[in-house]
């Protein structure tokens, strides 16, 4: 018998931990019958991760929309999953049609940051594709393409690769589509479409830039007078927002509907690659953020937004962004946050607004301990102001602030521990009923940045001057202290600085098994410091420990982000003498080369607009009325592998997307009011399970049947009810489970004697028994008299046999 790949999945879904990452068909998740062109968008990291990234939500709905082509996910499998692949020999695949990697036209990595690169490599090698871009000759092997802030320098990536996008995707994503689907119909070679795609803006194709380095691995020999420059959209109000996101089957790390207010930052921190990459400002207008946020809640049901940028505090009309949003979705219980604040954008008005839609704390990034230091990295923050935000908020009511301080900026390291001892302690003094949250960070020399030829501090170093910061205020319980790995730290800040050399290094890791290396729990520092030494001879990371020189040419040199190196000059001159550069917020007075032309940095236009233009009517939650709805419902197929807690959370967003008058608990932090029934363990099918719903307004049953039916797709609803007084008795009922037992777990033959006593035998080939279980006394709370269970999942431990007996 053969069964699909899909069919073999489900096979090994039993053995690994959440398998919901891994089925696929999440409601708006995007299906086509025919594409000319087949394209898997992979953000390299757990699918709790990468549901949430912003640019992978763009850049599947604009795909998406395009009639010739269709975008799927793939994200990269833990662990677990990883293994049982490799043991049965099954290629990763993507979620929405179980496509092998393999058989794709096109795969475009969303590189985050550089502790996915070993992800990336496993991601290739599973789905059966050639890591080295050399090796990829054929014009049906998938073009492997790159984009996001860690393209800021590829090198370390780059023989894997065959492109990058250097810089911003929305329209160029389909520039690229265009020109592989032309070149593929034309039956050109695969080096023909190549050169093609390098006539793109800000696409680069590594093959078709030859490079030659020095000794060491890391500087180049010569300097390339050719460029890639960086891709910047002119404006924001031009490009498409995600308007359906899928809605994640699992609970995942960003879950929050995501809108991006602005790109770019006003201020010139001179650490800051991100500052740099993005330039230069360009605000959404406030018409375009409330439409967002309209169709966002109207086809996911999201409660949570966040309002997206740098430094979302410094969008020009933000206190009447806020209080607009405010007004119209308060009664929905719709909350709103800023991620990303800077302390000298704040204001009273400001956190009035933020008070009334934001129950959580304060994040403020105040990066070091005085003004002097400070202004070495231009860092905005002013003592003064500091201490004046913390005394409000403490005043408004906030009960918690968090505070991001950073090491190894300067040359004394020493010094900048004493100045955050002496910035706490001044900061514990301004308000002694609120509590910190204090994250101590090791400075990475990133490229494309005025620090970008700063030496690395030594872990130990660090390491010394954090225990000492803690042990300073230690009996203070209202403070509490922790810091980062610096050994984490230490391997980002050699590949971030990396090239092509660095790829040998990063093949090596994989090979030896590292994967996650952003995760605490899968780092492996000594795999990661034994491939480094080995190979020293192919690059010497130790250089990257001291100041590099000057007149060297660094490696990714020939990638051009519009910044001048005069300004990147000027900045280190300026940083010498702590002398701090002006935002050019309201007036540019330290020109970076970017803006020119119709690139600059753009104000929002004072355009709001009614909550009436874009939405229809909600039903009206009314003080006189209550009724309950009760649903009958399956869970079959894949979904038998969602919990009772993923269940939970997403029928919460799916009877929030009706626009149905759902009433909420009371208290700090409402929630619909729903109850379920009995539900069976994860892997187990249902095809009779309940749950009911209170509502707060009228609404004809018929109307009500239509909603339902057609927002709970793609579960199937069974039975209606209104007003029903209370779920269904408890019933006993009968049902089973079949189990399958492995013949080389059953070592006692009077074991086995005993199982065939109890239970009935429904299969039995060579290497296993299928028993049929009944589970009566497990499975209760159902309506009497149905056909209630069948369940076809087990799971092959000792300990369940045990349980069983």
């Amino acid at each position: 018998m053969t069964h699909s790949l899909k069919e073999k999945i489900d096979l090994i879904l039993p053995f690994v931990q959440r398998p919901t990452r891994y089925i696929g068909g999440e409601i708006n998740s995007c299906l086509k019958n025919k594409a000319d062109l087949k394209i898997a968008l992979s953000y390299p990291d757990l699918y709790d991760i990468g549901m949430g990234n912003l640019a992978l939500k763009i850049l599947y709905e604009i795909i998406n929309s395009h009639p010739s082509y269709i975008a799927e996910r793939v994200f990269s499998p833990w662990l677990d999953f990883e293994n049982e692949l490799r043991k049965n020999d099954l290629p990763l695949y993507t979620l929405e049609t179980f496509t092998p990697l393999n058989q794709l036209d096109v795969l475009a990595f969303t590189l985050p940051y550089e502790m996915v690169y070993t992800n990336v490599l496993a991601i290739l090698d599973l789905g059966k594709i050639p890591l080295f871009a050399e090796e990829r000759k054929e014009i049906d092997i998938p073009f492997i393409i790159g984009g996001g802030p860690a393209v800021a320098n590829p090198e370390p990536l780059a023989p894997f690769f065959d492109g990058f996008l250097i810089g911003e995707g929305e329209k160029a994503v389909l520039e690229i589509l265009g020109v592989i689907q032309e070149g593929k119909q034309a039956g050109k070679k695969r080096i023909e479409i190549l050169k093609d795609l390098s006539q793109i803006s800000g696409f680069y194709v590594p093959s078709l830039f030859p490079i030659e380095y020095e000794s060491d691995g890391l500087f180049l020999k010569n300097k390339s007078e050719k460029k890639i420059e960086r891709r910047i959209e002119h404006s924001l109000n031009d490009l498409p927002f995600p308007s359906a996101p899928l809605i994640p089957w699992s609970r995942i790390v960003h879950d929050k509907g995501s809108v991006e207010v602005f790109r770019g930052c006003y201020h010139k921190c001179r650490f800051c690659q991100a500052g740099v990459f993005y330039k230069p400002v360009r605000e959404r207008n406030p018409e375009t953020i409330q439409k967002a946020v309209r169709e966002i809640f109207s086809n996911t049901g999201q409660r949570e937004f966040s309002l997206l940028s740098l430094s979302s505090a410094d969008y020009s009309l933000l206190p009447d962004l806020l209080k607009a949003l405010n007004e119209e979705w308060k009664e929905n219980f719709v909350s709103f946050d800023l991620p990303s604040l800077k302390i000298n954008s704040f204001n009273l008005e400001l956190l009035e607004s933020l008070k009334s839609v934001r129950k959580g704390g304060l994040t403020l990034a105040v990066e070091a301990g005085n003004d002097l230091i400070r202004n070495s990295v231009s860092k905005d923050v002013s003592e003064e102001k500091l201490i004046e935000i913390i005394q409000t908020a403490s005043e408004k009511g906030w009960k918690l602030i968090k505070l991001y301080f950073m090491l190894g900026m300067t040359e004394n390291i020493e010094e900048e521990k004493n100045a955050i001892i002496d910035c706490l302690s001044q900061i514990l003094s301004a308000s002694r009923k609120m509590s910190f949250n204090i994250s101590l960070n090791l400075f990475i020399p990133k490229p494309h940045t005025a620090f970008e030829r700063r030496k690395f501090y030594s872990m130990e170093s660090f390491k010394k001057a954090s225990q000492e910061i803690k042990e300073y205020f230690k009996k203070i319980k209202r403070l509490q202290i922790k810091y980062s790995e610096p050994e984490l730290s230490f391997i980002e800040g050699i590949l971030a600085r990396g090239s092509r050399k660095t790829a040998e290094i990063v093949l090596k890791a994989f090979q030896e098994g590292a994967r996650f290396d952003g995760w605490r729990e899968s780092f492996d520092f000594k795999l990661w410091k034994s491939v480094f030494e080995k190979n020293k001879q192919v690059f010497d990371y130790e250089i990257l420990s001291e100041n590099l020189p000057e007149d060297s040419i660094l490696a990714w040199q020939h990638l051009d982000m519009k910044v001048s190196e005069d300004f990147f000059q000027k900045e280190n001159e300026k940083a010498f003498n702590s002398i701090k550069s002006e935002s050019c917020n309201e007036k540019c007075r330290d020109f970076c080369g970017v803006c020119s032309g119709e690139v600059k940095n753009q104000k929002a236009e004072e355009i709001f607009s009614s909550a009436d233009e874009y939405i229809q009517p909600m039903f009206k939650i009314s003080a006189d009325y209550k009724s309950t709805v009760s649903l009958v419902f399956s869970k079959e197929g894949s979904l038998k592998y969602l919990s009772q807690l993923e269940l939970l959370t997403l029928f919460e967003k799916i009877l929030l997307k009706t626009r149905l008058p759902i009433l909420f608990t009371e208290g700090f932090n409402p929630h619909p009011k729903l109850q379920f029934g009995f539900t069976p363990p994860v892997g187990i099918e249902s095809s009779y399970e309940n749950m009911r719903f209170d509502l707060g307004g009228e609404i004809e049953y018929e109307e009500l049947v239509s909603i339902l039916t057609h927002h709970f797709k793609p579960f199937t609803l069974k039975k209606i009810v209104i007003n029903e007084k209370r779920l269904p008795s408890l019933q006993a009922i009968t049902a089973y489970q079949d189990l399958m037992i492995k013949k080389s777990f059953i070592l006692d033959e009077n074991l086995l004697l005993l199982m065939k006593e109890k239970y009935t035998i429904i299969d039995e080939n060579s290497e296993s028994f299928i028993f049929r279980i009944p589970i009566t006394e497990k499975l209760k709370s159902f309506y009497p008299g149905c056909d209630i269970y069948q369940f076809k999942r087990i799971r092959l431990l000792n300990k369940e046999l045990k349980e069983v007996l």
